[in-house]
């Protein structure tokens, strides 16, 4: 908390994840077959394994903002390095890294039975590979979502 009514956070990963010895991988780079034939990962770094992420956020929130009703404001950003999401390791299957923005706006009833919510995320529509894998001489891929905008409606029984 810095204050009373606002909230910062903060957190970062460094993450350094190579396989120490992986021979015999199903799918492989051409340039990492070994003499006798088999593939040699050795080194790699590991799919889904960003040597840089990280989330921050501030939040505000007043719970008498409008006569007895709270107010509060929410902005959040994620980042995240490059990696590669299948073991083939190949164009297909590799995400540049990404920043993804969101936030939200909600207001609290005087009792907090009520709640009344407006939420954005990937607010700058990031395009982002969840997963890609080669398929021959195709590729199949799955983006994430695109921006979502979303009113809440909240009450409590």
């Amino acid at each position: 908390y810095v204050t009373d009514t606002l909230t910062f956070g903060v957190d970062y990963a460094y993450t350094d994840a190579t396989y120490d010895d992986f021979l015999g991988a199903p799918a492989c780079p051409a340039a990492n077959v070994n003499a006798a034939g088999q593939c040699d990962l050795s080194g790699f770094v590991l799919n889904f394994a960003p040597k840089h992420k990280g989330n921050a956020f501030v939040e505000y929130f007043n719970d008498s903002a409008f006569g007895d009703w709270g107010f509060g404001a929410r902005a959040n950003g994620a980042v995240s390095g490059e990696y590669f999401t299948d073991i083939g390791y190949s164009d297909a299957s590799f995400e540049n890294g990404y920043t993804v923005i969101g936030g939200s706006l909600r207001l609290v009833s005087p009792d907090e039975k009520y709640t009344i919510a407006l939420i954005g995320k990937n607010l700058t529509e990031e395009v982002i590979l969840q997963w890609g894998i080669p398929s021959g001489p195709n590729s199949l891929a799955s983006l994430r979502a695109p921006r979502e905008v979303a009113v809440k409606l909240g009450a409590k029984f």
